[in-house]
């Protein structure tokens, strides 16, 4: 019985000289189709992309949980903390250098 998930498209893809001749030899080896092994590859390539990706989300959540824990319990920061930094710099320059004596 022939099903929609059984439906294959045929694709045309270049692969390096090692590529072919290691998938032919796996092929082989275990009486399967250079097609069957590609297709077993990519499948395997795109669950590990799909897990990695699920892994990259779960991680974004977790520093967004943090992130509000850290905001409900300090607040958030409305100055910008490099601009702050750089004031704070200047006036110790001039205190050390004595320029905010002179004017």
């Amino acid at each position: 019985m022939y099903t929609e998930t059984m439906a294959k498209h045929r694709t045309q893809l270049l692969l390096e000289r090692e590529q072919h001749d290691a998938i032919s030899r796996l092929a082989a080896s275990q009486d399967r189709s250079i097609s069957e092994i590609v297709r077993e590859f990519v499948g395997a390539g795109l669950a590990a992309a799909e897990q990695d990706r699920r892994r990259r989300l779960e991680a974004l959540e977790a520093l967004a949980e943090i992130r509000r824990r850290v905001e409900a319990r300090a607040g958030v920061l409305r100055e910008d903390p490099i601009a702050a930094a750089r004031e704070e710099r200047s006036r110790q320059l001039e205190s050390v250098v004595g320029l905010g004596a002179r004017e």
